[in-house]
């Protein structure tokens, strides 16, 4: 998950074309054709909406999303350029949604935490993590190869040959 937030993404965002499309009517000569390019993606740590005036600390910790029933995630911040075939071009700096974020991460807020700190917020003093909050309830992504449900499955062994009629 760490090498998905520093490089993953950002190898992601090198090899994605820029979005084209053309402005203005069909039966216009001189439609404009404008393109679109994400630059750059930042994903942050957990933290308390900036219009939230009452709280002191911004950070939301693990044990607060599982008590409240919400997700541990943090904002997707996109930096867009653009440019028009009339000359027009800028740089547009957006937050795009949110990401769950991977408890222990280095985008978690207990991440460096000393396991008295992580008692006080409330976690486990060995606390693993590895896992992600979503809702309120414990996620755990696993590898499991597992055949589909009612999809029929044919095997043939030598040792099967002699038997039935």
């Amino acid at each position: 998950f760490n090498y998905f937030l520093q490089h993953g993404i950002q190898k992601i965002v090198k090899h994605m074309d820029p979005i084209e499309f053309l402005l203005g009517d069909e039966d216009q000569a001189n439609r404009l054709k404008f393109s679109m390019k994400i630059t750059k993606v930042s994903v942050f740590p957990p933290k308390i909406s900036p219009s939230n005036r009452v709280a002191v600390n911004n950070k939301v910790y693990p044990a607060e999303c599982r008590e409240r029933g919400t997700t541990y995630q943090g904002d997707i911040q996109v930096l867009l350029t653009y440019s028009c075939s009339n000359g027009k071009s800028g740089v547009l700096d957006k937050i795009a949604g949110q990401l769950p974020i991977m408890v222990k991460s280095d985008s978690c807020n207990i991440v460096n935490l000393k396991p008295k700190a992580l008692v006080d917020k409330g976690e486990e003093p060995e606390e693993m993590g590895g896992y992600f909050i979503v809702n309120g309830n414990e996620k755990v992504i696993r590898l499991l190869i597992q055949q589909r449900r009612n999809y029929p499955l044919c095997l043939c062994r030598s040792s099967w040959r002699n038997r039935g009629p």
